[in-house]
C-alpha cells in the first residue's frame, strides 16, 4: 500500500519490508546545512570587518562587473549599472571574491569583473595584474609574484593592455589577467 503523499520524496515511497531499515541520505542535508552556515558566517564576518574598517577610515576594495551586452564591456546586458560587490577590507578578500565570480562565469564571454580600491579618486590608477600560475586555481603565480603592468590613467588604456596580454597567452590554460583600480603602487 502506498503511503499518503506529504510532499517529501522519502515518504512517498513504499514502506520498507518488515525488519529492514529504510536508507536515508542525511549526509546531503548535513552538507547543505554546513554550507548555509559557512555562507552566513562569511557574510557576518564581512559585515563586522566593514564596520571596523569604516571606524578606522581605511581604504576598501570593491569587485565590479557582471554580464555585459557585448565584448566591448561598456554597458550591462540588462541595461542597468555594473554590479558592485563588497566593500572588502583587504585586497586578498576582494581577490577571493573576484576569483569566485570569474570562475562562476568562466564560460560566458560577456562576463567580466575587476577590482577597484576606494579612496581618493584623483590618485587612483588602473593596473593590469596576473601572469602564469602553477595551476588553474590561479592562486600561486609561477615565480611567486604576480606581474603588474601600469599604471594607466584610464580604464580603456588598461583594457587595451589587458587584451594584449590575454591574447598573447590565450592558448595557455594557466594564464590569467585582470584589471584593478588602485590607490598607490601595488608592487610596493
Amino acid at each position: 500500500m502506498r503511503a499518503k503523499s506529504s510532499g517529501f520524496a522519502a515518504i512517498d515511497t513504499f514502506p520498507a519490508p518488515a525488519g529492514e531499515v529504510p536508507e536515508i541520505d542525511a549526509s546531503r542535508d548535513v552538507r547543505q546545512a554546513l554550507l548555509a552556515r559557512s555562507a552566513a558566517e562569511t557574510i557576518l564576518r564581512r559585515l563586522v570587518n566593514d564596520i571596523r574598517a569604516r571606524e578606522r577610515g581605511i581604504a576598501k576594495f570593491l569587485v565590479i562587473g557582471g554580464v555585459y551586452a557585448d565584448t566591448k564591456f561598456d554597458r550591462m546586458a540588462d541595461g542597468g549599472p555594473e554590479g558592485r560587490f563588497g566593500p572588502f577590507d583587504s585586497h586578498v578578500d576582494a581577490k577571493a571574491e573576484w576569483q569566485q565570480r570569474a570562475w562562476s562565469s568562466v564560460d560566458d564571454a560577456h562576463a567580466r569583473y575587476r577590482i577597484e580600491e576606494e579612496g581618493e579618486q584623483a590618485t587612483a590608477k588602473f593596473w593590469v595584474a596576473g601572469g602564469i600560475y602553477t595551476d588553474t586555481r590561479f592562486v600561486e603565480p609561477v615565480g611567486g609574484d604576480e606581474q603588474w603592468y601600469g599604471p594607466f590613467d584610464s580604464y580603456a588604456d588598461a583594457k587595451s593592455e589587458w587584451g594584449r596580454r590575454a591574447w598573447a597567452t590565450v592558448d595557455d590554460a594557466h594564464a590569467r589577467y585582470r584589471i584593478e583600480k588602485r590607490v598607490g603602487d601595488p608592487r610596493k
